[in-house]
């Protein structure tokens, strides 16, 4: 089963990012009460990307809400304090670093995903 992924960044471009790793379907959104509309409206999503910023985490407690299922991804930039990180740890059950390479998101889909597999065989 191909993971179900909504992206949300102002950037158009972090969408396209996702799409071409072909991983599974991806919508992108651009303003985050377009993507907190869409959870709120029942869609379903296997993760949940979302920008830094006030806008992004609104979008992940939108899902955490909505769509509780769904791995939250919060893409943030690389020099945060410590403490800041503990307290997105509270909407975001993972993190990621802003430009978002495609390997690293990859990699944290797949690996995200044998978890959910091994947790349903078990």
């Amino acid at each position: 089963m191909q993971p179900r992924i909504l992206v949300f960044d102002p950037d158009p471009t972090a969408a396209h990012m996702f799409r071409r790793l072909c991983l599974g379907p991806v919508t992108g959104m651009t303003e985050w009460r377009d993507a907190a509309a869409l959870l709120q409206g029942g869609a379903r999503f296997d993760f949940v990307f979302a920008e830094c910023g006030i806008d992004g985490l609104e979008v992940l407690r939108a899902a955490a809400v909505h769509c509780p299922a769904a791995r939250r991804v919060l893409m943030m930039p690389g020099l945060l304090d410590a403490r800041i990180i503990v307290w997105i740890r509270t909407a975001a059950s993972e993190l990621i670093e802003k430009p978002v390479w495609p390997d690293d998101a990859r990699a944290l889909i797949e690996r995200a995903c044998g978890r959910a597999a091994l947790e349903a065989s078990a």
